[in-house]
């Protein structure tokens, strides 16, 4: 995966967090700052560390997947 563009809100530079879909290996949510994940979530980033149970579906069709709160440090961006 390579980050095309991105901006940050001056809080930590060159810090992106995300939350990352375990089950199946993708980002879920992509923000700059770890205080939008946590209004978007409606829970603490100390919890969203640990990892948050994802449910899809309904009753017996339901999976299950864990989003966990990951932080990227950016070291360089190219543009593609």
């Amino acid at each position: 995966m390579k980050i095309t563009d991105y901006q940050h809100d001056g809080e930590e530079p060159n810090v992106l967090y995300a939350m990352f879909e375990e089950d199946e290996k993708r980002l879920k949510f992509f923000y700059p700052s770890v205080y939008l994940i946590e209004i978007a979530m409606n829970r603490k980033a100390k919890d969203l560390i640990k990892g948050v149970p994802l449910c899809r579906g309904f009753m017996e069709n339901e999976t299950i997947s864990t989003q966990r709160l990951v932080k990227i440090n950016i070291e360089s961006v190219e543009y593609l």
